[in-house]
């Protein structure tokens, strides 16, 4: 017999709207990640999916300390809400 599965789910916080419709003009206000990510675990998620730079913006024009404590606070509201991040590294196929 085979042993069921245990599936487990993530989505990234781009698909809760920033607020604005692509083809017309904002409708809200946007909100902070860590208001999304609240909503995540009551939705069944238990992970948040990353690309690239979204959760240092502009890491390239940081200082390696400047990196870490942005990262850390992003840790710090996965944990707060029992989430784990997932990375999807696209950048390096433009090499």
């Amino acid at each position: 017999m085979i042993p069921p599965v245990n599936y487990r789910f993530s989505f990234g916080p781009w698909n809760i709207s920033e607020g604005a419709d692509p083809f017309g003009p904002e409708v809200r206000s946007a909100f902070p990640h860590e208001e999304k990510f609240a909503l995540y675990r009551p939705l069944g998620f238990e992970g948040v999916q990353f690309h690239d730079d979204d959760v240092v913006p502009g890491l390239d024009d940081l200082s390696p300390s400047e990196v870490t404590a942005k990262t850390s606070k992003v840790k710090t509201m996965l944990d707060n809400q029992g989430l784990v991040p997932e990375f999807f590294v696209e950048l390096q196929f433009l090499f």
